[in-house]
């Protein structure tokens, strides 16, 4: 339970800094919905392509992106579904994989982008 509301606030704090004030709403919605249903691919699309405009990634970055997003959706979809870990290990665990992210992130973005990616908040 704890998990879910974790995640489901997670989710939230991605999907403000996605959208526009005044579409906030609706976005929310519907990357809520994406996160919750999507698969691991659907995830890092989505993901990818949210932070190709609000970065202005380059036709060279945007794979690497993908591939690291991918994996990462891939590594924290194998946790939640980890019935032997407590509520508060997969916290940890889901933690520690968005800081990897954050830390891999680092050698494909620009130093001006990881500024940007890292008021984006997710």
């Amino acid at each position: 339970m704890k998990l879910s509301i974790v995640l489901s606030m997670f989710l939230i704090g991605i999907s403000a800094g996605f959208s526009q004030v005044n579409e906030q709403p609706e976005i929310k919605k519907e990357l809520l919905a994406e996160y919750q249903t999507g698969t691991p691919d659907d995830i890092a699309q989505l993901q990818t392509n949210r932070m190709k405009t609000a970065l202005d990634l380059s036709d060279a970055q945007e794979p690497n992106v993908y591939f690291l997003n991918k994996k990462v959706a891939e590594k924290i979809a194998a946790i939640q579904k980890n019935a032997d870990l407590t509520d508060d290990k997969k916290q940890e665990y889901i933690k520690g994989n968005l800081i990897d992210r954050r830390r891999a992130m680092s050698s494909i973005l620009t130093p001006d982008q990881l500024e940007k990616f890292d008021e984006l908040d997710y």
